[in-house]
């Protein structure tokens, strides 16, 4: 009980301190059972562990993985680590798809091979979730074929990724097809596109921002804040929005999930939406954007009424064509 005033320093309270304190004696157990020769006693790497945490490290990079949903996410410093609120719309994007997979009125509107874009990859979380999800119900159906494609600029993420399609796999998690339906490169039409892009302003990672210190200090900072780059699509924290609405465009999807920040933010991607609505010709195409908030609340939005959800907690918009 030693260890936990020291692991209070970055826990909100003691049942969290309690809940760390335990899981890293876990992990120091099992790093000793499986390296008997180690001459560092499992009570030491403890201590070992417990200083680092203290200085502000994630707990997810000391232990080395994180859970998401079913799966078990590997974790490495240089990669975001997977959250709860991007399990929780990954879910609903999952469920979404199924319901209009097994809907016999809307099952005409997904394509004999559904193909699904995750942008900014990261840790292929959201990718193996929702193969993990969905491949079962597709695979019952016998109509319907998943193709799933995880794409990061970064080439360590891209490693973990592929590290993590086949962790799940040994672990049982994930069917040996994943192998086949799961990649991380790729390119061509896609039907859904995923993304957690970084969206964090400097102001807001800086010290004193709104950005935790463990994430500033730890966590990626190609992952969190978008590169300074001149752009007439608002703030530097939004660039990578318009982007991916092109990508969407080019990809022809019909359905694109994007997380983001706070209201004021979804405002502005929003705008951004309904300015993607002309086709190549200029016509004018039926879209739907819905603000998904981290209570469960979903509503059909435009930039006008927005603003209305301010208190709702904003994590992801959902623009479907």
């Amino acid at each position: 009980m030693r260890h936990l005033p020291r692991l209070l320093t970055q826990c909100r309270d003691l049942d969290s301190a309690q809940n760390e304190l335990r899981w890293l004696t876990e992990h120091a157990q099992q790093v000793k059972s499986q390296s008997p020769d180690n001459q560092e006693t499992w009570q030491r790497s403890l201590a070992r562990f417990i200083r680092r945490r203290t200085q502000g490290e994630p707990l997810q990079y000391i232990i080395g993985d994180q859970p998401f949903g079913d799966l078990e996410i590997l974790c490495r410093p240089g990669v975001l680590i997977p959250r709860p609120e991007t399990e929780t719309y990954s879910r609903s994007i999952a469920c979404l798809l199924d319901s209009l997979s097994n809907n016999s009125k809307s099952h005409h509107l997904l394509p004999p091979e559904l193909k699904v874009l995750d942008l900014c990859s990261g840790t292929g979380c959201i990718a193996l979730l929702i193969h993990s999800l969905l491949r079962k119900s597709f695979k019952d159906s016998n109509a319907k074929k998943l193709a799933v494609t995880g794409i990061d600029i970064s080439e360590t993420a891209l490693k973990l990724a592929r590290q993590n399609l086949e962790h799940n796999i040994r672990l049982g998690v994930l069917h040996p097809a994943a192998r086949q339906e799961i990649s991380f490169r790729g390119d061509g039409f896609y039907d859904v596109i995923i993304s957690n892009p970084p969206y964090i302003s400097p102001t807001d990672h800086a010290a004193g921002g709104r950005v935790e210190r463990s994430v500033r200090d730890y966590e990626p900072l190609l992952a969190l804040v978008p590169p300074n780059i001149e752009t007439e699509h608002g703030p530097r924290s939004d660039i990578f929005y318009s982007r991916i609405l092109q990508v969407g465009r080019l990809a022809r999807a019909r359905l694109i999930c994007m997380e983001i920040g706070d209201a004021a933010q979804a405002a502005r991607v929003v705008r951004l939406a309904e300015q993607f609505r002309s086709d190549a010709a200029g016509n004018l195409e039926a879209q739907v954007t819905e603000l998904w908030c981290d209570d469960g609340h979903v509503s059909q939005v435009n930039a006008r009424d927005i603003c209305q959800h301010r208190d709702r907690g904003t994590e992801a918009i959902l623009n479907a064509l």
